[in-house]
């Protein structure tokens, strides 16, 4: 039987009760000890009693989900003077979305757009209950479901997010814990990506179409993500300078490239019209646009691969055993961030510096802070003509 008891140190009265395993246990009860007269004095004291008779019941289990949030309701009542505020798994996550859109760049506001549907896909008609009912077993239960589809870093990535949701309706005071706080992200195993050989960048050359072909020359010549590779404009190459210009996607660094004679050739054989905005690879553009994110041209990359004898070939359809492309991918050695890596490695290999070279591709690193004058143009031009031309007959 639960009791109550008055502490030197405290104004509220105390309550004792037991837990499950035969412990003994005490919490506030958030109940003045004193009231304004003797009457409501004793109308604390028997209130008191009966919230630590609760607190009993509900650690053994003996109350169902709804009157645990009303008790919780009625403490945070008690404790800051005011009602929690209530909302929906579906309107608070939607509404978390919309303030996240307004507020980070297109690339990051479409990533959280895609776990905020894939979440409450899954919630299902739950997702129209109170925010308060999300429980940690049951984040537990759409990270062990995600990760039978997605890799373990995809699955961290989703399960960030929604530790980002939470800690939000917590510090609004709509929910008392974080309930994703408690699920520990999946280790992560280390991909070892590896560089092109030249002679394997002619390989996927030979079998890729014109626009491919394209994709793969500027990716090894600029040293450029896929995503930004695949959104290049014609604003963005400056024929009289003989540059590349355009503003990452991923961190939104400013890069000015100078432009290696094999792709200055292959972007002068090019089609272009008189419209600065047109995209120079229309079919990964659309992709891009329409899809807002990669993986659909990472998958074409892949096939692509596969055709020149570098990679398996990727499945179709789902398999029982989760392969397919609907089931998590497998790792590779190489792939189109690989040409980031090939021109680095090209670059030392030519005895070009650390810091020139990451200055090439647009990577962040001690090298480059250590470097307080900007790395002048002429040096760069001097750094990417070392590149091989992967373009000349042999």
């Amino acid at each position: 039987m639960a009791s109550i008891r008055r502490h030197p140190l405290s104004g509220y009265w105390i309550a004792c009760f037991t837990l499950p395993d035969g412990r003994q246990t005490q919490r506030s009860t958030r109940i003045p000890i004193k009231g304004k007269d003797a009457r409501e004095s004793r109308d604390n004291q028997r209130q008191a009693q009966e919230r630590a008779n609760l607190f009993e019941d509900v650690s053994r289990k003996k109350l169902d989900a709804e009157a645990v949030r009303r008790i919780v309701s009625e403490l945070y009542q008690h404790a800051h003077g005011e009602p929690m505020e209530q909302a929906t798994v579906r309107g608070y996550c939607e509404a978390w979305l919309a303030k996240r859109e307004a507020e980070t760049r297109p690339a990051t506001a479409l990533f959280y757009r895609k776990v905020v549907r894939d979440f409450l896909a899954w919630y299902g008609e739950r997702a129209d209950n109170d925010l308060r009912t999300v429980t940690s077993k049951e984040i537990l239960a759409y990270r062990e479901d995600t990760r039978r589809r997605v890799t373990a870093k995809t699955v961290n990535h989703d399960l960030k997010t929604l530790r980002m949701i939470f800690a939000a309706a917590k510090r609004e005071r709509i929910v008392v814990e974080n309930p994703a706080a408690d699920v520990d992200t999946l280790p992560v195993e280390r991909s070892e990506r590896r560089p092109f050989t030249e002679a394997e960048i002619r390989a996927v050359l030979s079998v890729a179409d014109p626009e491919w072909q394209s994709m793969i020359l500027f990716g090894l010549y600029t040293g450029q993500r896929l995503r930004d590779v695949a959104s290049l404009t014609w604003q963005n190459v400056d024929f009289q300078r003989g540059e590349v210009r355009l503003v990452t996607s991923k961190t939104g660094r400013r890069q000015i490239v100078p432009m290696h004679p094999a792709l200055r050739r292959h972007v002068e054989s090019l089609p272009a019209g008189d419209d600065p905005h047109a995209p120079i690879h229309p079919r990964a553009f659309e992709v891009v646009e329409r899809e807002g994110k990669t993986g659909t041209l990472s998958r074409q990359f892949a096939e692509l691969l596969s055709q020149a004898g570098l990679a398996p070939k990727e499945l179709h359809r789902k398999r029982a055993d989760g392969d397919g492309r609907q089931g998590r991918r497998r790792k590779s050695e190489i792939s189109f961030h690989s040409l980031r890596y090939t021109v680095t490695s090209f670059l030392q290999s030519a005895g070009v510096g650390q810091a020139v070279s990451q200055e090439i591709v647009g990577h962040e690193s001690e090298a480059i802070h250590a470097v307080y004058t900007r790395i002048n143009r002429d040096t760069l031009q001097h750094a990417i003509d070392l590149l091989p031309d992967v373009t000349a007959k042999r």
